[in-house]
């Protein structure tokens, strides 16, 4: 777990929970629906590349032996046939074909002349070379990019160092993320069928995108107008600059192009691309694009402000920020289609229905918390940033905060262990039901009343409650979210109930634990209470589950919605305990940044606690009290270890509507 997170399966559960909330918009088709790679597996299965190994079927996250890799580049080439070279690819393999014509072209070699051994499974050195000599077979410029791996120690020889500064060059790898903002390649990793086919498609794509010979590539800028069923009509000409394009911007033209790429509108969404190597979008202060603030899932939407040649200016969360052109997708208002919105089901929950662009789909609808009054049923909305409404005309109709979203880590749940192990008991029913009526579906759901990594864990989370002061049913939620109510792969294989390092790039990896319960126990201690709850820590952004500008969503997950996700599970689980926590504290905001908080109502050196360095800090507000100079203090829950209370000037607390 790490900045860089994987989306989760959230959508694959909800609609379960309770009697009110919203069935799927959706299923899975196949086991490749949802993951990170999706894009780059589908786009070779569209092209016959990946065959699959029945219907729905293709095994992402098992290992690519080199005989599949080699029959994979052969398909993607097109590469000519090859008389037979190795005694154990006879003809009568399926891969011989491929192993060779991709030996005849000179991208794979054997161990000898008599033996390639294609069982073997493939690691990602090995796998970066051999798309290297692939270059040279496209003829693609040489060109190489250094990026300082940590462990490029561990790569076997400056040989495969210097294929994969060439893959970095255009763009096919980068590495993986870690917490330092610093990356891993991780060389002799086994590389699997999803990354394999992500090597192969980005190859194409570079490719693809190197200007064809002869061809001036500074003659792409155009000028368009959109009608409002989405036509685009281009102004006779091409420009050999962005300037030259936008001076010919007027009340008609308002859009620019390059290479029929929109690069500049009105007014529209932002989407953010799976891009090679981090499968996300960065997101920058300024734009000057140098200090990198966080990564956005791909395929999700942003509120577009402006945009130049270089950089689009956004807004995420309500935080105006930068991205840059070539990592996003501008779509102009008239030619959306779909979006993300909310509503307001027969219940009076607040729904939330998330869009996915690359798949053009809904993944499913989240009841997220109580529907503010002034929502209609049956009127979608949009947000950005979860409070402030608007109509998809862009009428904003009122503000009003979700609770769960906002709760700082450190206050207490009203439920016992009993009761939070009823729940995930009465859960792991329903889900289960659910594998009964579908089992092809929902295959992960079987036994899950006796196999989730959840039960009987509600006696640990109330113990590491009272021990490190960290909520149990924010736990208990972001466990339900991460793991599949205990059922993940990552759950059942490494008692991995969070998610813990694993990477947008590679999201069959991560942490191992010998239980459940050590799983908690990494979380707490080397995540929140080190660095994301821990005022002073690395990734300090806010105590609750927040968004991408505030909360432990800001560094903790690169999916935007994962603050409200985590909310709507501890919203759910509250209705279905019987809403003992919905509204058990008031919530302010801090509104002014590098704010002291102290022990004790006053302005002295020896009271100075701690620091909130940004504006907007969610703080659970005890009581307000007024000294004996008149000043006005209010006393909230301490976010640091060291003390259970703490003391905030008045002015710099905005108390705020919250839904309950």
């Amino acid at each position: 777990m790490s900045i860089w997170k994987k989306p989760t399966a959230w959508a694959l559960v909800i609609g379960l929970l309770i009697p009110s909330m919203t069935v799927f918009a959706s299923e899975p088709k196949d086991d490749i629906t949802g993951i990170s790679l999706e894009q780059e597996m589908r786009g070779l299965i569209e092209e016959e590349v990946i065959q699959g190994y029945g219907e729905g079927i293709y095994k992402p996250f098992q290992d690519i032996s080199r005989g599949e890799f080699a029959t994979y580049l052969a398909r993607a080439l097109k590469l000519p046939s090859g008389s037979q070279q190795f005694e154990d690819v006879p003809s009568s393999s399926s891969l011989a074909a491929g192993i060779n014509a991709a030996a005849a072209a000179d991208l794979v070699t054997g161990y000898n002349e008599d033996e390639f051994r294609p069982n073997q499974t493939i690691n990602r050195q090995e796998i970066a070379l051999i798309v290297s000599k692939a270059m040279d077979y496209l003829q693609m410029p040489e060109e190489q990019k250094a990026i300082e791996f940590l462990d490029r120690a561990e790569f076997t020889s400056s040989v495969f160092v210097k294929a994969v500064y060439a893959n970095a060059y255009y763009e096919i790898i980068q590495g993986f993320p870690e917490d330092n903002d610093q990356f891993t390649f991780r060389p002799k990793k086994e590389a699997t069928r999803a990354e394999a086919a992500a090597f192969v498609y980005r190859l194409l794509e570079a490719e693809q995108n190197l200007a064809a010979p002869g061809e001036e590539p500074g003659l792409s800028y155009k000028v368009g107008s959109i009608a409002s069923d989405g036509t685009m009509t281009y102004k006779a000409g091409t420009y050999t600059s962005y300037e030259d394009a936008e001076s010919q911007l007027d009340d008609q033209y308002t859009v620019i192009s390059y290479d029929d790429q929109v690069v500049y509108m009105e007014d529209g969404l932002v989407i953010t691309k799976v891009n090679p190597g981090i499968n996300q979008t960065y997101v920058y202060d300024s734009s000057s694009l140098t200090t990198m603030l966080y990564g956005v899932q791909g395929n999700r939407e942003m509120k577009y402000l402006d945009a130049t040649e270089d950089y689009v200016k956004v807004s995420v969360a309500g935080q105006e920020v930068f991205v840059k052109q070539e990592q996003v997708k501008l779509l102009p208002k008239q030619q959306i289609k779909d979006r993300s919105y909310f509503t307001v089901d027969s219940d009076g929950n607040l729904v939330f229905y998330v869009y996915n662009f690359g798949t053009e789909r809904f993944e499913g609808s989240l009841a997220i918390g109580p529907a503010p009054s002034f929502l209609k049923q049956g009127v979608k909305y949009t947000s950005w940033d979860g409070a402030t409404f608007y109509t998809l005309d862009g009428k904003q109709v009122g503000k009003e905060y979700n609770y769960f979203n906002l709760l700082p880590a450190r206050t207490e749940t009203s439920y016992t262990a009993e009761e939070l192990d009823s729940y995930i008991e009465d859960m792991l029913v329903l889900v289960e039901d659910r594998y009964k009526k579908d089992p092809k579906t929902y295959i992960r759901y079987k036994d899950a009343t006796t196999k989730s990594k959840l039960i009987g864990l509600g006696e640990y989370l109330k113990q590491k409650e009272e021990e490190e002061n960290i909520n149990a049913l924010l736990i208990l939620a972001m466990a339900i979210h991460e793991s599949d109510f205990g059922t993940s792969s990552h759950a059942q294989n490494n008692n991995n109930l969070f998610g813990i390092r694993v990477f947008d790039s590679n999201p069959e990896d991560g942490s191992s634990y010998t239980t459940p319960e050590k799983s908690v126990d990494a979380l707490i201690e080397e995540y929140l209470n080190k660095n994301y709850v821990n005022p002073a820590g690395d990734y300090a952004n806010g105590p609750n589950p927040g968004n991408k500008a505030m909360g432990i969503n800001v560094r903790y997950a690169s999916d935007p919605h994962w603050g409200l996700k985590v909310a709507g599970q501890m919203y759910r689980a509250d209705k279905a305990l019987g809403g003992k926590d919905l509204g058990k504290y008031q919530i302010g905001l801090t509104n002014t940044t590098n704010l002291n908080v102290r022990t004790q109502p006053s302005v002295e050196t020896s009271t100075f606690l701690y620091q909130y360095k940004n504006s907007g800090m969610a703080v659970a507000l005890l009581d307000k009290t007024t000294e004996s100079d008149g000043s006005i203090w209010y006393k909230v829950i301490s976010d640091a270890r060291e003390a259970e209370e703490a003391y905030i000037y008045s002015v710099y607390v905005n108390e705020i509507p919250i839904t309950d």
